[in-house]
């Protein structure tokens, strides 16, 4: 039993660091999106290890990485508590419940990459909301429209690259655990 909460333990951490970084990069990156798309955009790369962390390890554990994730790069980039983080954070939240209830009720239904693609869509509509109530204006809502169109892209990458880690997880062991 020991063994393998502390496993468990470890892969959580490993998940939360690795998301911290793929979001912390991405926000690096995301100003050069701007150039071509006229507004920052985000791949959502970390998102692989909050579908991994529901997948394998159940709802809880993937609002920890799903939250902690946002909360670490935000403090990394000095963005905390910032709009930023609000429509991270908010995105977050939002998508990580809708996956969990789709892996819940859904999972004989759809594939990580159906699943991933709810998360996708639903974090778009959590940050398109945030900036509705951050400003004040439904004219937010008027890039909906292309976020959702950018989302399904992303959202069957991280899904199928979901699918790759946890194929590989559910396989690995880890030295001395």
């Amino acid at each position: 039993m020991r063994k393998s909460f502390v496993k468990k333990l470890v892969m959580l951490s490993l998940f939360i660091a690795m998301a911290t970084i793929l979001t912390f990069i991405e926000g690096r990156i995301a100003p050069l999106a701007s150039l071509f798309m006229g507004q920052p955009v985000k791949l959502g790369l970390a998102n692989i290890f909050t579908l991994t962390t529901l997948t394998l390890y159940g709802v809880k554990s993937g609002f920890v990485v799903g939250v902690m994730r946002v909360i670490l790069a935000s403090f990394l980039s000095g963005k905390f508590l910032t709009p930023v983080f609000y429509l991270s954070f908010g995105g977050a939240v939002l998508s990580t419940l809708c996956m969990a209830l789709a892996i819940t009720f859904l999972n004989k239904h759809l594939s990580n990459v159906g699943i991933s693609l709810i998360g996708a869509v639903t974090h778009n509509i959590a940050q398109i909301i945030v900036v509705i109530y951050l400003l004040e204006t439904p004219l937010a809502a008027i890039s909906q429209p292309l976020l959702i169109a950018l989302a399904i892209p992303t959202g069957i990458f991280v899904g199928v690259s979901t699918n790759f880690v946890t194929k590989a997880l559910n396989g690995a062991k880890i030295a001395g655990i």
